[in-house]
């Protein structure tokens, strides 16, 4: 038997070995990565992410700009927003050259240009040089507030590479609203959303945008494809808040075994594992010489037959 890693960093299938025997497709469940990462020291910018929180919103956390042109999109909420309605934009990430621009209905609000270079100046906490050019980190937060009264916000890069942001706030007088981008895949393109009275996020049709839909859309293409697929790796790095760490990996439990596909974790003893992690948050307990996370256990051996 050969185990096949799947596409884009192991997210999703690879067709062409359908129907190919002694083949098991091995998909990876990391998503979303500024969770599952959080302070990671191996990944780039990971200590400048906000503390991560569970369920987030199933929308790219990337805003490409026309250098990208098959990605270019903006990302557009239908409601209300009412004159003296603040809205901040927590940048991640830019990639050489970006412009961020809000507009209210169609009128242009706010419009930032971020160059990336050698020096911090203003807007950057960590210089990154790449063979693509300066990647700079921010992790600053960029607001503007409405001069009215409004049905429509859209958020776009008009000019340049690509940028990541991670969250987007809305504070008006009657609450404020905290959008926390769940989809990090590379090329997911941005799209309208409907923001209701009750401050739901749906879609057009009013389908609520649910986190985790590459693992599920890989996972239920492989039962109705008939194809052999196991989660060859999870988890979730220790310095993610437990609390907010054992709700995600209950949901990501609860769609493999709802497609009945079994799953491994990256570790069991370890930083991202069940044995010795390392959490200061966690009640261990004594198991064989060992620091055991009984609640995160629990979870994984939870059974869907």
């Amino acid at each position: 038997i050969i185990f096949v890693d799947g596409l884009k960093h192991g997210r999703q299938l690879v067709p062409s070995f359908k129907g190919i025997k002694n083949i098991i497709q091995a998909i990876h469940v990391y998503d979303p990565v500024t969770l599952t990462h959080y302070k990671a020291g191996w990944v780039p910018g990971a200590d400048s992410w906000p503390v991560p929180v569970w369920p987030m919103t199933d929308i790219s956390q990337y805003f490409y700009g026309p250098i990208k042109p098959d990605y270019h999109s903006s990302l557009v909420f239908e409601g209300s927003f009412p004159n003296g309605t603040e809205i901040t934009v927590n940048v991640q990430q830019v990639s050489v050259r970006s412009t961020l621009q809000i507009r209210l209905d169609d009128n242009e609000v706010y419009k930032k240009v971020f160059i990336c270079g050698p020096e911090p100046g203003d807007d950057w906490t960590q210089i990154i040089s790449t063979q693509w050019g300066y990647q700079n980190i921010s992790g600053k937060d960029y607001s503007v507030v409405l001069p009215s009264d409004g049905k429509k916000l859209t958020f776009a890069n008009i000019d340049g590479d690509w940028m990541t942001y991670n969250k987007i706030t809305i504070r008006s007088a009657t609450g404020t609203m905290e959008i926390v981008p769940a989809n990090t895949t590379w090329g997911s393109r941005q799209d309208t959303y409907k923001i209701t009275a009750e401050g739901k996020i749906t879609d057009r049709d009013g389908n609520p945008i649910v986190p985790l839909n590459t693992l599920t859309n890989a996972l239920e293409l492989a039962v109705t494809e008939n194809i052999p697929v196991m989660v060859q790796e999870f988890g979730v790095y220790n310095q993610t808040p437990h609390p907010v760490t054992l709700a995600y990996l209950s949901d990501v439990v609860s769609v493999m075994n709802k497609n009945k596909t079994g799953y491994a974790m990256w570790n069991l003893i370890g930083t991202m594992g069940i044995i010795n992690s390392g959490r200061s948050d966690c009640n261990y307990e004594e198991y064989r010489g060992r620091l055991l996370d009984r609640e995160m256990t629990t979870i994984i051996q939870r059974s869907g037959r």
